[in-house]
C-alpha cells in the first residue's frame, strides 16, 4: 500500500488554504488591541466595556465549538445512539441561538 506524502499536490492547496486562515485570524486579533482605544474614544466606552470587546473574541470561540462538541464528543462518551440522537438536536439549538 503506497502511503501519500505531504508534500504531494494534492496537500498542497489544503495546507495553503489552512496557513493563510490562521495568518488571517493572528492578524484580525493583533488589531484588536489596536482599536480598542479608539472604539473606547468614539463610543465613550468605560474600560470595563472595552474590556469586554477583547474578551467577546474568546468567549465567541468557545461558544461556536459547543455545536461541534455537541456532536463529536457526546456519541464518544457512550457507543449507543440515545447519546447520538440527543447530541444531533444540541447542535442545532446552539446554532439558532445565534
Amino acid at each position: 500500500m503506497k502511503t501519500k506524502s505531504l508534500t504531494n499536490k494534492s496537500y498542497r492547496f489544503a495546507f495553503i488554504l489552512i496557513t493563510s486562515l490562521f495568518f488571517l485570524w493572528g492578524f484580525a486579533h493583533n488589531l484588536d488591541p489596536i482599536l480598542i482605544p479608539h472604539l473606547k474614544k468614539s463610543f465613550t466606552l468605560t474600560t470595563v466595556q472595552a474590556t469586554l470587546i477583547d474578551s467577546s473574541v474568546f468567549i465567541a470561540y468557545f461558544v461556536m465549538a459547543l455545536p461541534a462538541l455537541s456532536t463529536t464528543v457526546v456519541p464518544k462518551i457512550s457507543k449507543s445512539a440515545t447519546s447520538f440522537l440527543i447530541g444531533n438536536p444540541i447542535a442545532p439549538m446552539f446554532s439558532a441561538s445565534f
